[in-house]
């Protein structure tokens, strides 16, 4: 429970009380108002003759409301100003903690010295990790030669255990083991991330590390992560099993054995624990016992920095409001309130404050250009909106007087004239040589001014020849006047055999140019190199292989780690191991 410190009264917002002055003014106003308004008569005939000649008994205006009006403005008043008489203690600050789960599944992880294998013991101790409640935000990394995030930092765990079953040393593209390069891969994804507390916890049966993997270690130290070791291995160790046997080297069977000291100066040099699974079956339990400890050390460490805040009691205060606000609705004087957010929210009402720029802008934004153009008096944003709304001509002049030679080369290249707008675009090229805009524009309309010549050359053509087929025509039908039956009917005979073998011969130049084409076919397959071929092949191979990770139950994986891996040989990435050589 959070212990209440009970204090004299204190506003934590002090100045809203000065509002009380202006309010008391108001009020000494209207309640003067109220006195005045009696009647007609009341300003002019005194009170005891006013009521001696008058018929029946005056009604008196009631002055409830006032009052009421009054009380309420005060409350309010005293709420937004804060009242408080209780402090209670308060953190300022939130250490946000996040656990990165860092798995070894190189060859030597499928020995069997600690039974069923290291790497489906690693496994079941991840799973109880998991299933364990714990405030950090877990991340799941694997490696071998290369590091690979299974899962980024997630309060989920769920999603971490849907993924673990198909994970095993085969999901990942090569074989090796790198530790320098996946704590490297760790700090690139700490670094990304809100500062806070880091834990690494390292499951492995590593033999051999860099001098730079011990330098790399002390940095994380420094930057408030601890590294925790579980060793996967016992110190008789055993051999690495494969697909055609157990692993050899220079002819003798590999032997993979615990090297404890090692493992012990990971952990030591980042302040973390060192457990051998192996010895210690409850090493997930000690592991979060241990980081909780850690914990706890950092906050008695900030507890310098807890403070007290008053507890604000306006809002309590703010209830009394909720009488007086039934009795104005029931008054009906809360009925004009929608009718004042109608008006606000009308655009004619906010436009009736707004210039005619600002109501131009705004048609603008809207893409409304032609109402933009009739309300801008600014010149250039006239221009512009001209443009906008495809009244070309009228934007190339305003373009033209404002001396912006860029705009109106565009505003003629959309007119269709391009020579003129070509001619401007060149000045603009004289006076700065890196507009890429304008290169563009310029290689642009020598296309168009191309097309339009060669568009204009075929148009011309054609009118030829159809004024040649008109005389031609005009020819015929005058010698066919003059033919007789006889020679109209051999004329028509004539044309159907030259129509036909017309036909005849396109068809004959169409089998031709088919042809042609195989033979042109034939011909590129036959110049194709052994090399490409060889290269199709590959690639056929690769997509089988693909396509036969599907059926695998880690298959998903293994597909995002290949295509991960060819990311990274792309980009260069410092996460890419090219070296080729294979180790345990």
């Amino acid at each position: 429970m959070i212990e209440q410190i009970i204090e004299p009264l204190h506003f934590i917002r002090p100045l809203w009380l000065w509002a009380i002055l202006p309010l008391s003014l108001i009020l000494w106003w209207v309640y003067r108002l109220l006195d005045k308004n009696k009647g007609a008569w009341s300003n002019i005939i005194e009170a005891p003759l006013l009521k001696a000649l008058s018929i029946g008994n005056i009604i008196k205006q009631s002055k409830m409301p006032f009052w009421l009006f009054s009380f309420a403005s005060l409350i309010l008043i005293i709420a937004l100003s804060g009242p408080s008489f209780f402090k209670y203690p308060h953190q300022t600050f939130k250490i946000k903690q996040t656990l990165f789960v860092v798995l070894d599944l190189s060859p030597s992880m499928n020995a069997t010295d600690v039974k069923p294998s290291r790497v489906k013991r690693s496994i079941f101790a991840i799973k109880s990790l998991l299933k364990k409640e714990f405030p950090d935000e877990v991340s799941l990394v694997v490696f071998s030669h290369e590091p690979y995030l299974i899962s980024p930092p997630t309060a989920d765990k769920k999603t971490i255990l849907s993924l673990i079953d198909g994970i095993n040393t085969e999901i990942l593209p090569n074989k090796g083991s790198n530790l320098e390069m996946t704590f490297a891969y760790i700090q690139k994804l700490i670094q990304g991330r809100p500062k806070g507390k880091n834990n690494i916890l390292l499951l492995t049966d590593i033999e051999k590390i860099s001098k730079n993997t011990l330098s790399l270690v002390k940095k994380f130290k420094n930057n408030n992560t601890q590294i925790s070791v579980i060793a996967i291995a016992t110190e008789q160790g055993a051999p690495i099993p494969t697909e055609t046997g157990l692993l050899k080297h220079k002819g003798s069977v590999v032997i993979s054995k615990l090297n404890e000291d090692l493992l012990r100066s990971i952990s030591r040099n980042s302040g973390g624990l060192y457990q051998n699974l192996y010895d210690t079956p409850n090493a997930i339990d000690n592991f979060l016992l241990f980081k909780q400890q850690i914990f706890k050390q950092l906050l008695e460490k900030q507890n310098n920095k807890q403070v007290t805040v008053w507890v604000d009691l306006g809002i309590w205060l703010s209830l009394l409001l909720i009488p007086f606000a039934l009795l104005a609705f029931r008054r009906g004087y809360l009925l004009t309130l929608p009718l004042l957010l109608m008006f606000q929210n009308q655009p004619e009402a906010s436009s009736f404050f707004k210039t005619d720029n600002q109501l131009a802008q705004q048609y603008f934004q809207d893409e409304d250009y032609q109402k933009a153009v009739v309300n801008f008096k600014n010149p250039a944003w006239k221009a512009s909106s001209l443009y906008k709304a495809k009244l070309y001509k009228k934007a190339q002049t305003a373009f033209a007087n404002l001396g912006q030679t860029y705009n109106e080369a565009n505003a003629l290249a959309k007119l269709g004239q391009f020579k003129k707008a070509l001619t401007k675009y060149q000045q603009i090229k004289k006076e700065n040589v890196n507009y890429e805009n304008t290169l563009a524009n310029i290689e642009l309309l020598k296309k168009l001014l191309k097309k339009k010549k060669k568009q204009k050359k075929s148009s011309d053509k054609q009118q030829n020849k159809n004024g040649k087929k008109s005389k031609d025509n005009q020819k015929n039908q005058s010698k066919k006047k003059k033919l007789s039956k006889k020679e109209k009917e051999k004329l028509k005979k004539e044309g159907k055999k030259q129509a036909q073998k017309k036909k005849q011969e396109e068809k004959k130049k169409k089998q031709q140019k088919s042809r042609k084409k195989n033979q042109q076919k034939e011909k590129k397959a036959k110049k194709r190199t052994e090399a490409e071929v060889l290269e199709n092949e590959k690639k056929q191979r690769v997509d089988q292989e693909l396509k036969k990770i599907k059926t695998k139950p880690y298959g998903l994986l293994q597909r995002k780690f290949l295509i991960e891996r060819a990311f990274r040989q792309q980009e260069n990435s410092k996460f890419f191991n090219s070296n080729k050589k294979e180790q345990w």
